[in-house]
């Protein structure tokens, strides 16, 4: 994870392709190896894993009471209940690496620059982003959708179609951006936060570790982010970040908060949670390689990767 970027890293920890798509309930404890959905029982609420083979998915998002998840080789799943998922073509054969809703419209993101746009998760469209980044994330906030990528790309659409290349100011290779408590952060390579009132004007800021971070998030009055070998830096203001002990060595790829606070999720399906954002507890090994993204929906999380 050190040398490679998120891609190259995924197929070099490889060793079969597999899918997980897994739905679980806050408290939950327990995971599925089995090709078919499971429901795993413990003392407290239920788990349920819904588990596909052949397929990797990178990034989820929710919007019109539906669940979109995208990834490898243009693959797009949906589901409308957190628990059965149908495949949808998206026209596209790039690897998409993110996804967002906002406006009405989700967008997804990908190599190459690939961008996808839908109003509804099933039936999707290219959008031009004239350029040849890879785009690893994207996000909606204040009327405005935002992709960031490689060396330090950034791009801006108000409507998911017409899109417009900005600057970071920072040639790091960015993994993730997300608008949390009115503004957008984006994060990546060599332990890189930039922040943005408006997706336009970015300011780098200090996160004190070198470690490449691939999601943030904001809650409790806390922004939150994550990264390789168990990284998790916390903010009150987003600007001065103080790392705290995560639990857990491995590489937390995304997280999010919900009604029940942060939970991420990472490197050999590791899911860890915390209230706060500062103190942390393992919940589960999901029987995945990899979860790469995760999205908090009511009192559910849905968590896809391999």
């Amino acid at each position: 994870m050190h040398t490679a970027s998120r891609a190259a890293a995924k197929q070099a920890a490889i060793s079969f392709t597999s899918l997980l798509i897994s739905t679980l309930l806050w408290g939950c404890g327990g995971g599925g190896s089995s090709p078919q959905p499971t429901a795993i029982q413990s003392s407290t609420p239920s788990t349920s894993f819904s588990i596909k083979q052949g397929e990797i998915l990178n990034g989820v998002t929710y919007g019109r009471g539906v669940c979109v998840a995208v990834g490898d080789s243009g693959k797009v799943m949906t589901s409308n209940d957190f628990s059965t998922w149908s495949l949808t073509a998206s026209g596209s054969g790039s690897t998409l690496l993110g996804v967002a809703y906002g406006n009405g419209i989700f967008v997804a993101v990908g190599t190459d620059g690939a961008l996808l746009i839908s109003s509804d998760g099933e039936s999707w469209s290219p959008a031009a982003s004239n350029s040849g980044e890879a785009l690893y994330g994207v996000a909606y906030g204040a009327g405005l959708f935002v992709a960031v990528g490689t060396n330090g790309a950034v791009l801006t659409s108000r409507n998911g179609v017409d899109w417009v290349t900005g600057s970071t100011g920072v040639s790091n290779w960015l993994y993730g951006v997300s608008f949390i408590d009115g503004r957008f952060a984006a994060v990546g390579e060599g332990g890189a936060i930039l922040t943005s009132p408006n997706g336009i004007d970015w300011t780098a800021t200090a996160s004190g570790v070198c470690a490449w971070i691939f999601s943030a998030a904001y809650g409790k009055g806390a922004f939150v982010a994550v990264g390789e070998s168990g990284t998790v830096v916390t903010s009150t203001d987003a600007v001065t970040w103080t790392s705290v002990d995560a639990g857990t060595e491995a590489t937390l790829m995304s997280i999010a908060y919900g009604s029940n606070g942060f939970v991420a999720v990472g490197e050999g399906g590791v899911i860890i949670r915390s209230i706060d954002g500062s103190s942390w507890t393992t919940s589960a090994q999901s029987g995945s390689d990899w979860l790469y993204g995760v999205v908090s929906v009511a009192n559910k999380v849905v968590t896809v990767g391999l």
